[in-house]
């Protein structure tokens, strides 16, 4: 998919819905396929093709590139980047074998690894294309860390022998991949995707490659869970420009502090500009917002939006989460056990076909109580514990509180007002899924009275506080 030329590398950032507007300025001058890294300590690295394998630029604000010194990779081209847990730095490129497109070369993935992003080592082969159903061409990776802490490569394929498709394999460790199944989008090459703050996934590639009379775009689709996109309406940029002319290439999308993106892509001349612009909301992919911002395994949830259906299935990581109560605008849900990762990617599919997301952070242990009038605020939902009967409680009284998320914890501490008190039992309430349960004890000398701040802490969480009301006994 890459050209023999010497493209330039364009940027350009969303203006409006459909297209977008490009920056005038020279990023770079001699290069083409870019990758652009946002550095954690600021500024930006742009890896691209050039003379010797994979060069880098550096950038303290997107636009004023300077080349380093020296070659990052040599022989590969189509970089892109991770940051692992570890603080290092994992590049995947190609490596092509021959001359020319599918069924004329060999392309295949690889990957090296760097402590700076600078001085790389080479880790050999990531993904095999001959003897596949890729027929000997997986070319341009883009891996990306899904939301749930998985690697996902995006590249282009030969699959089925059809031209021109975007195909993905999934990984747990970054090193092992295994494909999937199925074509993510047909009609475009040169992926880039970009994880968005609602959980959802934009992928951008090239499209119009070899079709007779048609101009080459830039075009973006949209995913709930990262395997089916639905296409976005229109083109994000088009060739034909002083610095485009010839066609667009390879973009390279990155996420601005100010919540806009720039895309960078190859173009003519080996030339690079740059735009600014916001992403909108796709009317095929829906967004919710769920309650707590922080899940746990096992623990219960809820999703606020609108036109969530009547008959919705919930996926929480990939992993089916029983439904408690469903409605088009309320959804509670019981996170499944086995989910695990750095964060819920919770996806809604209702009978209308139309996928909901949400982005949740996932802990072992999430604490939260339950409140009488279910806001999470005010008195606490709270039963004697050996009778069962609703409040007021009295010193001496023994307790039980109802919340989730402390099912894992290994210890659990309870104060009111400035008192610690003591804890009886933890754990799962036993006959309500997701729900747990705290007893504790209300001690006979406790001198306080009236509604009173309440604190659950859990391993190293505190439930938000709520209140819990001591009458004289």
């Amino acid at each position: 998919m890459k050209r023999r030329l010497v493209w330039c590398l364009l940027a350009a950032l969303p203006a409006g819905a459909a297209e977008w507007r490009k920056e005038p300025g020279v990023r770079v001058s001699a290069g083409s396929v870019p990758f652009v890294y946002p550095l954690e300590a600021g500024g930006y690295r742009l890896y691209f093709c050039g003379q010797g394998g994979i060069l880098s630029a550096f950038s303290a604000d997107g636009l004023d590139f300077q080349i380093e010194p020296g070659v990052r990779v040599p022989r590969g081209c189509d970089p892109s980047l991770v940051r692992l847990d570890d603080g290092r730095y994992r590049m995947y490129y190609k490596i092509p074998f021959g001359q020319g497109g599918p069924g004329q070369s060999i392309h295949k993935a690889y990957s090296a690894i760097s402590a700076d992003g600078v001085q790389f080592t080479d880790e050999g082969l990531r993904l095999e294309s001959e003897g596949t159903m890729d027929r000997g061409w997986v070319s341009v990776p883009e891996v990306i860390r899904t939301f749930d802490g998985r690697w996902r490569m995006y590249y282009v394929s030969a699959r089925d022998g059809i031209a021109n498709v975007i195909a993905s394999a999934i990984s747990t460790d970054g090193l092992l991949f295994e494909r999937e199944e199925g074509i993510r989008v047909e009609g475009l090459v040169d992926p880039a995707v970009v994880k968005l703050p609602n959980g959802q996934y934009w992928l951008f590639g090239m499209a119009g490659l070899g079709a007779p009379g048609s101009v080459m775009t830039m075009r973006s689709a949209t995913s709930a869970d990262g395997l089916r996109f639905f296409w976005d309406e229109g083109a994000r940029i088009r060739a034909g420009g002083p610095d485009d002319a010839r066609g667009l290439f390879d973009p390279s999308v990155v996420a601005l502090p100010d919540g806009r993106y720039r895309m960078y892509y190859g173009g003519d001349a080996g030339k690079t500009l740059s735009a600014v612009g916001e992403w909108q909301p796709h009317p095929q992919v829906g967004a919710a917002a769920v309650w707590p911002a922080t899940l746990a395994p096992g623990g219960i949830g809820s999703l606020f939006g609108e036109d969530l259906g009547e008959a919705a299935t919930v996926r929480v990581n990939g992993k089916p989460a029983e439904t408690l109560y469903v409605s088009p605008r309320q959804i509670n849900f019981v996170v499944p056990e086995t989910a695990a990762g750095p964060a819920a990617h919770i996806v809604v599919t209702a009978s209308g076909d139309r996928p909901v997301t949400a982005l949740a952070e996932l802990r072992p242990v999430s604490p939260y109580l339950f409140t009488l009038d279910a806001s999470g605020q005010g008195e606490a939902a709270a039963l004697h514990a050996v009778n069962f009967t609703p409040g007021p409680f009295a010193p001496g009284d023994d307790v039980a509180l109802f919340g989730s998320g402390l099912r894992r914890a290994r210890q659990v501490s309870v104060r009111l007002g400035d008192a610690p008190l003591e804890v009886r039992y933890f754990g799962p309430q036993g006959s309500f899924p997701g729900l747990d349960q705290v007893n504790v004890r209300i001690p006979l000398d406790f001198a306080a009275r009236g509604a009173l701040p309440l604190r659950v802490r859990a391993e190293d969480g505190a439930a938000p506080e709520v209140a819990l009301t001591v009458r004289a006994p």
